[in-house]
C-alpha cells in the first residue's frame, strides 16, 4: 500500500500538472460521485441517460419511464488502471449494498458528457455501442472540442456535469474497438476536451464503475443529505466558508430550522472505510471522551492513507460533496478549551485545533431529521 505521503505527493502532481481537468458542475444538485443523489462515494446518478445495455441480464433499461438509472461509482484517480485491472477492479466492487457494478460502455459515458454537442448522446461522433467499429470514428466529430480544453460548463472547465473536486481525464468503456489490429483496444473518453478515441489496453486509464438501480426518492434535492443510521441530515455542500471556532457556530444557528455545529461523535459518523477513526474505532475521541491526551492515541492522528476514501477520495458518503478538507466540530478539548475537536476527510484524521479565526477550518452543518 502506498504511504499517505507518496499518495499525497501523486495527488498534488496531478493537480500542478493539470493533464486533466476535473467533470464537476458545482450548480448540478444531483451528482456527487460515486454518490450522488443514490451514490455513496461516491455514486452519481445520470438522470438523463437513456442508453441502457441491452447485453446484461439486470434490470437495466433504455426505458426513461422504467424506473431505472445510471448509478456511478468513480475510482480515486491516482490509482490508475490498465483496462484488464479496471475490468477487474469494476467486478470485485461491493458498494453501497450492490455487488453487479462494471465498466461502463461507450454510448453510457458519451451520456456524461455535457458542453460538447457532437460529443453528447445523438451527436455526429459515430463511435456507439453499436458501432464500435474504428471507421466510426472521425476526428473533425470525436475530437470536435479538442481545440477548447478545460472550457467546459463543468468545474475546472470538465465537459460533464457530475460532481467533482479533483482532476480527472481518459476514463476506460468497456466496449472494444473492431478493427484488425492485433493490438486489443478499447473506447474511452477524455472529459477534459470531450474527446472519444481508442486506447490500447496497457495504458492506465481512470475506473468509473456503473449500474442500473431503481430510481429512489431522496432529500438531496434541496442541498441535504439525511443519514438513516443516525437520523441525522447534513448539507450536502457546506454552506459556510473557512472561519473560525466560534464564526462556525454563529453561522450554522444562523441558518434556523435546527442547524447546527456538529459534534464530534455526530462529525465522526460520517467517516467510512478508515476503521480506526470510524464510530467505533479505537480512536476513543467522542462527546464523551475529549481529553486531548487520555482520549487522543495515535491512531486517532494517523487516520488512513490520503485521499483513500471511497468518496472520490474522501473518507466520507458519496451523497455529500465538498472538499476533502478539515471540518470543525463543536467539541471542545479538555482539559484545554482553548482547541476544538476537527476531522481531516482527506485522510479520515482527528485532530485537535485553536479556536481562533486566524485559524480558518471548514463547516458542515447538521439537524436532526425532521
Amino acid at each position: 500500500m502506498l504511504s499517505r505521503t507518496l499518495v499525497a505527493m501523486l495527488a498534488l502532481v496531478s493537480i500542478l500538472t493539470a493533464i486533466v481537468a476535473g467533470c464537476g458542475d458545482d450548480d448540478d444538485d444531483r451528482a456527487s460521485f460515486g454518490g450522488d443523489d443514490d451514490d455513496d462515494s461516491g455514486v452519481p446518478v445520470d438522470d438523463d441517460d437513456d442508453t441502457g445495455d441491452d447485453d446484461d441480464d439486470d434490470d437495466s433499461t433504455d426505458d426513461d419511464d422504467s424506473g431505472y438509472e445510471l448509478m456511478l461509482y468513480r475510482d480515486t484517480p491516482i490509482f490508475k488502471k490498465k483496462h484488464d485491472q479496471a475490468e477487474a477492479f469494476c467486478a470485485d466492487l461491493e458498494f453501497d449494498g450492490y455487488d453487479d457494478w462494471r465498466l461502463p460502455t461507450i454510448s453510457e459515458l458519451r451520456s456524461i458528457i455535457r458542453g460538447c454537442p457532437a460529443a453528447e448522446t445523438g451527436g455526429s461522433c459515430g463511435v456507439t455501442d453499436d458501432c464500435a467499429e474504428s471507421d466510426c470514428w472521425t476526428m473533425d466529430d470525436c475530437e470536435a472540442c479538442k481545440m477548447f480544453p478545460n472550457e467546459g460548463p463543468g468545474s475546472e472547465g470538465g465537459y460533464c456535469d457530475l460532481y467533482s473536486w479533483f482532476p480527472f481525464g481518459e476514463v476506460w468503456s468497456s466496449t472494444e474497438v473492431e478493427d484488425d489490429s492485433e493490438i486489443r483496444s478499447f473506447w474511452q473518453v477524455e472529459f477534459n476536451d470531450a474527446g472519444i478515441h481508442p486506447m490500447a489496453e496497457s495504458y492506465d486509464r481512470n475506473t468509473w464503475c456503473v449500474r442500473w438501480g431503481e430510481v429512489t426518492d431522496d432529500d438531496t434535492d434541496d442541498g441535504t443529505w439525511t443519514d438513516e443510521n443516525t437520523d441525522l441530515t447534513w448539507e450536502v455542500e457546506p454552506s459556510g466558508e473557512e472561519t473560525g471556532w466560534e464564526e462556525a457556530q454563529d453561522h450554522c444557528e444562523s441558518l434556523s430550522e435546527g442547524w447546527r455545529l456538529p459534534t464530534i461523535s455526530e462529525l465522526r459518523s460520517l467517516i467510512t472505510i478508515c476503521e480506526a477513526t470510524m464510530t467505533g474505532g479505537s480512536c476513543l475521541i467522542t462527546d464523551e471522551c475529549t481529553d486531548s491526551e487520555s482520549c487522543n492515541p495515535p491512531e486517532c492522528w494517523q487516520g488512513c492513507d490520503g485521499y483513500g476514501g471511497q468518496a472520490l477520495g474522501c473518507y466520507w458518503p458519496a451523497d455529500l460533496r465538498g472538499s476533502c478538507e478539515q471540518f470543525w466540530s463543536a467539541t471542545e478539548t479538555t482539559p484545554v478549551t482553548t482547541q476544538a475537536w476537527t476531522i481531516h476527510f482527506r485522510d479520515a484524521t482527528i485532530l485537535r485545533d485553536s479556536k481562533e479565526v486566524l485559524n480558518p477550518i471548514r463547516v458542515r452543518c447538521v439537524r436532526d431529521a425532521k
